[in-house]
Parts: structure tokens; C-alpha cells; sequence
């Protein structure tokens, strides 16, 4: 069923009231006041019908661009962005608690090492965390200082003369992680005494030199290259 307020209904309601109003005039007024009649009839016809009159054209103005949206936040700011790179854990309490133990060791129970002085000097700078062992195993920054070891006899040191730490490839880690540990720093600041004190313009006085070691093994575990750095102190440093 069409709906009364259709333009077709509001016509056929229209065209009876033209008829009822009479043939259409030649007088211009008479023709105005008929005009005027229809649509006057035309609204009223619509609101008998409960039929709502088509709402006024809007006026057409300039259309205004939608607002900039805000630019998307970078990775590095968003929560839980899995882009990022994972902390790295602290080191472990009980390998930091052991380490100060061993240092402490008086008599018997010290460690027996070729620099001692030197060796609890690096870990008292570093809060006894160690820098050769991630857990329970060498890690990379170990294996570099190894492997720098292996070269020692074409910068004249007999590797024999030392205490080199081997690695089982088989097993999980060194029997014991703190030992190993030590072993690494000991023989990196024995081979840098033994290579420095050779090079032209190095420090006369050992505690300079200690001073020195002790930066450069710093500094090459900050940049991640203690075995170029180890078999650097070999070699003097260009002249500026």
C-alpha cells in the first residue's frame, strides 16, 4: 500500500481541489490569488495527512577539509612494543655474593692469581658483577679473550707460561663459573702487563700502569672487543 504522503497521494488530493476552485482566470490577480490558494491547500493537504513538509535546502557553503590527524607515536614509545629489545637481566645476587667472598679469601682459601691487586681492583670498580659469564657460562666477550690467547706467541709470550682456562665444548659451562671468571681477568691483565710494559713510552711506574690496564680492560668490554684490545697493547699508538 502506497503511503498517503506520497507525492502521488498529495497530487490526486490537489487535482480536486483545482477542480472545486474552478476553471483558471486570464486576470493576473485572479491568477495570483489561485496560486496562492494551492499552496496554501498543498500544506494543508500534507498536515491532514500527518505528513512532515521537506526541510529547507541547507545552503551550500565552502566544504572544510576534516582535521589533521596526530601522527602515529614511534615503536620506541609504545607499551609492550614488541619491536623492542628485551632488558637484560642483572646479574646474578649469588654469583656477585661469591665473587666478593673469593677476593676476600685470605690464606689458603685465595684465589691463586698472578695479579691480584689488579683484579680486585677491576671489581671493586664494577661492584664485583662478573664480565666473562652470563649465568652459568661463558659468554662471547670470554671466548674473544681465548682466542686473542692462542696469538700470544707472535707478540713473544709463550702461552705455556700462562694459566689459560680451557673450555670443554661438550659440556654446559666450566665446573666452576666464579673460578673461570677470575682466571679471564687475571690472564687479561697479566698478558696486558706483560705486553705494555714492552711498548715504547709505556708507564715506568707499575701503578700507572695499573691505572692504564684498567682503562683499557673497562673500556674494551664497554665496546665488546677485549681480544683485539688485549692484543693491542702490544702495538704503540700512532704518532699524532
Amino acid at each position: 500500500m502506497s503511503s498517503p504522503c506520497a507525492p502521488r497521494a498529495i497530487q490526486t488530493h490537489s487535482m480536486t481541489l483545482t477542480r472545486s476552485l474552478g476553471p483558471a482566470s486570464d486576470q493576473p490577480r485572479a491568477s495570483s490569488f489561485r496560486a496562492a490558494a494551492m499552496r496554501a491547500a498543498v500544506v494543508l493537504i500534507a498536515s491532514s495527512l500527518g505528513c512532515q513538509p521537506d526541510p529547507p535546502p541547507q545552503p551550500q557553503g565552502r566544504v572544510l577539509p576534516p582535521p589533521p590527524s596526530k601522527p602515529s607515536p614511534p615503536r620506541s614509545s609504545i607499551k609492550f612494543d614488541v619491536g623492542a629489545p628485551a632488558p637484560q637481566p642483572a646479574a646474578n645476587a649469588a654469583t656477585v655474593s661469591t665473587l666478593r667472598e673469593r677476593l676476600a679469601a685470605t690464606g689458603s682459601d685465595a684465589p691463586a692469581l698472578r695479579s691480584m691487586s689488579r683484579v680486585e681492583a677491576f671489581y671493586a670498580a664494577r661492584a664485583h658483577e662478573p664480565a666473562w659469564i652470563d649465568g652459568l657460562r661463558p659468554n662471547a666477550l670470554a671466548v674473544a679473550v681465548l682466542r686473542a690467547a692462542a696469538k700470544l706467541g707472535e707478540h713473544g709470550i709463550d702461552p705455556e707460561t700462562l694459566d689459560i682456562p680451557s673450555l670443554d665444548p661438550n659440556a654446559p659451562g666450566p665446573g666452576d663459573p666464579v673460578g673461570f671468571e677470575l682466571q679471564i681477568t687475571d690472564l687479561w691483565l697479566t698478558v696486558g702487563d706483560r705486553l705494555l710494559s714492552k711498548r715504547p713510552g709505556a708507564p715506568a711506574k707499575a701503578a700507572d700502569r695499573n691505572r692504564a690496564l684498567l682503562e683499557a680492560l673497562g673500556k674494551a668490554i664497554d665496546d665488546g672487543n677485549p681480544g683485539t684490545a688485549l692484543l693491542q697493547l702490544a702495538t704503540p699508538p700512532a704518532p699524532k
